[in-house]
């Protein structure tokens, strides 16, 4: 199962990635967009702080997410349908910020309550 996990996490990122930059997808209220990435991103970084809790692969996935985030943002502007836009950057960096709360918190709980 340990090995499923991380593969799961890439795939999971590989559908984001994929449906990011389809072009004429669905329409979205600007509010549930923002949510959706708020969410996703939260998932994202939260996954890597379950799996294993090493700042020596959560701090690089977080900003590679974040690189990522970017990137595709530039890629929609070029996709027909698609539309570039700062406020997702900023929902995806609110979204991986609170993962790493989030994550931590739950880490540090399971933790905490092992040690009873």
């Amino acid at each position: 199962m340990k090995k499923i996990l991380p593969l799961l996490w890439l795939l999971m990122i590989a559908v984001m990635v994929v449906l990011s930059v389809t072009p004429n997808l669905i329409y979205m209220s600007n509010h549930s967009d923002k949510m959706l990435h708020i969410i996703f991103y939260c998932l994202f970084v939260m996954a890597p702080i379950l799996m294993s809790g090493r700042w020596q692969i959560i701090v690089p996935v977080m900003l590679g997410l974040l690189f990522l985030g970017g990137v595709i943002e530039i890629l929609q502007s070029l996709v027909p349908g698609r539309n570039a836009s700062f406020d997702d950057i900023y929902a995806n960096i609110s979204g991986a910020f609170s993962g790493l709360i989030i994550g931590y918190l739950i880490r540090s709980g399971y933790y905490a309550g092992q040690n009873q």
